[in-house]
């Protein structure tokens, strides 16, 4: 409800981003990529780094503190003025018995190595609305879920397996100021509920500036992601809708 009353705030409000170029707007792979020398900075544990104007790698610097390496890199193979097709390849490495529990409802382990690899294409029209989808593979090492409502233990336990990913996402810019999008994806993904191979996503979401205006770099820099999600993950038999997860970053060039 918050999402879609934003969505309709007048033009001359001035609330939203110019840019409205992301990376990750609602977990899904985009092609976009990031300039040369911009950076992307999220205090929830991601920092991008635009190495040349095709060229962004991504680090997750929040799981380094468990000792998880955790990178990737996106490429931009072609660009016109309105398309892109670019391919994005991410590395983890879990120690043994890796226990991922935020949520309480199911454990996940892992151990080894998981690589994600995507080919992601986008295409604008009508000069304020994208289309895109993306194809890609997962690979765990060992990847093993349980239910914590279920007695019997853990269950899905996947070694050296490979598993399809798939998205698609339709959005657009309805004023100078606003980006929206409604994705829908399938596999891993790279921001929510991340390193869970059998899973489904939907979501709905705004990216806004509420200091886009301001002379202050570090406040004109600062932007809110909201998205409404529902997920299903079938291993676990959980479903579950958040009406709004935020998420908070500085993107800027230098």
């Amino acid at each position: 409800m918050v999402i879609a009353i934003l969505a309709f705030l007048p033009d001359s409000w001035g609330f939203f981003p110019e840019e409205g170029k992301t990376l990750f707007l609602g977990s899904y792979s985009s092609a976009n990529t990031l300039d040369h020398n911009e950076i992307f900075l999220a205090p929830q544990g991601w920092v991008a780094f635009g190495l040349r104007e095709k060229t962004t790698l991504i680090w997750d610097w929040a799981v380094a503190f468990g000792n998880i390496p955790a990178f990737g890199v996106r490429e931009n193979l072609y660009s016109s003025r309105s398309s892109q097709l670019s391919a994005n390849l991410y590395f983890n490495h879990f120690p043994k018995d890796t226990r991922d529990e935020r949520v309480k409802e199911f454990i996940v382990y892992h151990e080894g190595v998981t690589t994600d690899f995507d080919l992601s294409y986008q295409f604008r029209f009508a000069s304020d609305f994208e289309v895109g989808f993306y194809l890609g593979n997962s690979y765990f090492e060992k990847v093993s879920t349980q239910d914590l409502a279920r007695s019997e233990g853990r269950v899905a336990t996947d070694e050296k397996k490979n598993f399809p990913k798939a998205g698609v996402y339709f959005g657009g810019f309805r004023n100078p100021y606003l980006r929206w999008q409604v994705s829908y994806m399938m596999g891993n993904t790279f921001v929510f509920f991340d390193q869970i191979p059998n899973k489904q996503m939907a979501t709905l979401s705004l990216l806004l500036s509420p200091f886009g205006l301001d002379k202050a770099p570090y406040l004109r820099n600062l932007n809110f992601e909201l998205s409404s999600i529902f997920i299903r993950i079938p291993d676990v038999n959980y479903e579950k809708f958040f009406p709004v997860y935020p998420i908070v970053y500085w993107q800027w060039s230098f």
